[in-house]
């Protein structure tokens, strides 16, 4: 067998026949997501046999001892990146547990859509305004990032993650005044959805109503009780007239002897 047959059977064997597929986006956001390089390595083993690698084959592929990788699976599901079903081990290959990994895609997707919307945000600013970039003039101070996230890290009782911290600091380049954003931050956390996809649907909404201060959300707010309210009266009429009309048949048939 000659030098070109033997590369070409190597090649086919290795990169063809049986290939792990990792998405793109991972590898440019993982770190978004504190996971660490040895970690990555660990969900790409995972991703290439999601249901039948044990803690000890693991361990061995990456060199690790046992204790090492368990301590790494505990950390990714501290960061919700996956999730390990005990309760289904014995329905797996050889009683090994299963791998859920859509927390990672949860938060791949909420990454993903938030860079959409500032894209899709920055590219209106341009052709609205013809400019070559987006207008960086706003006056929020680094004291009022610096209360931003102390305010967000509080609500959210955890420390804030780099791609958290981009995510509030493309709010400002937005033009978002800090107390519109901290607004959003409460109502979100009132509804118990602490995720900044969920605070962006808020501000897209404003944006969409043409809202940019605190007095304009409340004038909204209260638009919007008067219109409920209003439909509220109106059910409530209705209701008072049916009983009335059932209370007056109920009184007929109850006199109806004594009226006849």
């Amino acid at each position: 067998m000659n030098r070109y047959k033997i590369f070409e059977g190597f090649a086919q064997s290795v990169f063809f026949a049986d290939s792990v597929s990792i998405p793109r986006f991972l590898l440019e956001h993982y770190r978004s997501l504190e996971i660490t390089n040895e970690e990555l390595v660990l969900v790409m083993h995972l991703l290439a046999e999601p249901a039948q690698t044990g803690i000890n084959p693991l361990a061995q592929k990456m060199g690790l001892r046992e204790d090492d990788v368990e301590l790494m699976l505990a950390e990714l599901q501290k960061k919700r990146i996956l999730t390990v079903h005990e309760s289904a081990a014995q329905e797996g290959p050889w009683g090994l547990p299963r791998y859920d990994f859509s927390g990672l895609m949860d938060q791949l997707c909420e990454i993903w859509g938030i860079l959409r919307y500032q894209k899709m945000h920055n590219d209106n600013v341009l052709n609205r305004e013809g400019l070559a970039q987006v207008p960086a003039e706003n006056n929020t101070s680094e004291a009022d990032m610096a209360q931003l996230k102390l305010t967000f890290e509080q609500e959210f009782a955890r420390p804030l993650t780099h791609m958290d911290c981009d995510h509030i600091r493309q709010w400002v380049l937005a033009g978002w005044p800090p107390e519109l954003i901290i607004q959003a931050l409460r109502r979100g956390v009132s509804a118990g959805i602490r995720t900044f996809r969920y605070l962006d649907s808020i501000l897209r909404e404003w944006e969409k109503k043409g809202i940019r201060t605190l007095e304009e959300v409340e004038q909204d707010d209260l638009y919007f009780q008067n219109k409920r309210g209003k439909k509220s009266r109106g059910a409530r009429g209705a209701a008072d007239n049916m009983t009335d009309n059932m209370t007056d048949k109920a009184m007929r048939a109850q006199y109806e002897d004594l009226y006849l």
